[in-house]
């Protein structure tokens, strides 16, 4: 009897310091990164990896290695383009951010985990099809960082169970296209 009271005085502490007025705030600021983020996102609707004056928006929402990445993956995608003389598609075709081909039309944050320089919120994200009402909801991890006493968005784990959803890791999406090779 006597360990699960340690144990609950124990969770009940942990609840108390998740809680302090630090750790609420510091939740309302990755919060409002990831809806900055979104902001940015829904506003431009981009296919594929981003152009440059897209990427200049989205440059105060994300973080210095995301930002490189994009810059590496659109210089690929340049390269690509001339190579093939625009008789190939581009090597990513279809929404990036999100783990629908399509892309999404809203989005939710439903919980974010933080850590003193990292945090990962849970949104769920929701696309309806303009031919038929459909809609199609599922939840994407978006992983931040605290960079330059802000917190950016620095990758995103896709979290779609359909056959053809985006996999993996943005992050991973964007070296492979880099590498000049389609994800």
């Amino acid at each position: 009897m006597r360990p699960r009271i340690v144990l609950w005085v124990s969770a009940c502490g942990l609840l108390v310091l998740m809680l302090t007025p630090g750790a609420m705030a510091a939740a309302a600021d990755v919060e409002r990164a990831v809806r900055a983020f979104y902001k940015v996102y829904l506003k431009l609707g981009v296919g594929g990896v981003p152009a440059r004056s897209q990427q200049t928006q989205f440059a105060p929402v994300i973080s210095p290695a995301l930002a490189s990445l994009l810059r590496d993956a659109r210089r690929a995608e340049e390269a690509h383009r001339r190579r093939t003389k625009n008789q190939e598609p581009p090597l990513v075709e279809g929404d990036l951010f999100t783990s629908l081909f399509e892309g999404a039309h809203a989005y939710a944050i439903a919980g974010c985990a933080l850590s003193a320089t990292t945090a990962e919120c849970a949104v769920t994200l929701t696309y309806v099809d303009p031919h038929d009402a459909s809609k199609y909801t599922w939840t994407d991890h978006v992983l931040c960082v605290r960079t330059r006493g802000r917190w950016v968005v620095n990758d995103i784990a896709f979290g779609g169970g359909w056959d053809f959803a985006r996999k993996g890791h943005l992050t991973d999406t964007l070296r492979a296209v880099a590498a000049d090779r389609a994800p």
